[in-house]
């Protein structure tokens, strides 16, 4: 049996636990993105220069995965330094000069 129509949760009421294997018209698309799909993601935008405000954002969420996520301190800061070099001024990486200053004077 194939569902021919977009399936409905209330379709599927009653018709037991493995009904996506039976109507794998009816399953659910997989759309979460991996960890590795998103950090391909963000560095896409970052190399091809959308706009500020995406840069800006890929940038502080590759931080935080690079720093977090991978244990890669070097690689995080690489990445905000990028966007510091191209928008020296953006007020969203204030934080960031910051902590870079205290590192400096150490």
């Amino acid at each position: 049996m194939v569902c021919v129509r977009r399936c409905d949760r209330a379709d599927l009421v009653g018709l037991g636990p493995d009904v996506g294997a039976r109507f794998p018209a009816c399953r659910a698309p997989e759309t979460r993105l991996t960890l590795e799909d998103n950090i391909r993601l963000l560095e896409r935008h970052l190399e091809h220069r959308t706009s500020q405000k995406v840069d800006i954002n890929s940038a502080i969420r590759l931080e935080e995965i690079y720093r977090t996520v991978k244990k890669d301190p070097n690689r995080a800061s690489r990445v905000i330094q990028t966007v510091l070099d191209r928008y020296p001024d953006a007020p969203e990486l204030e934080r960031f000069k910051k902590a870079d200053e205290g590192e400096q004077r150490r």
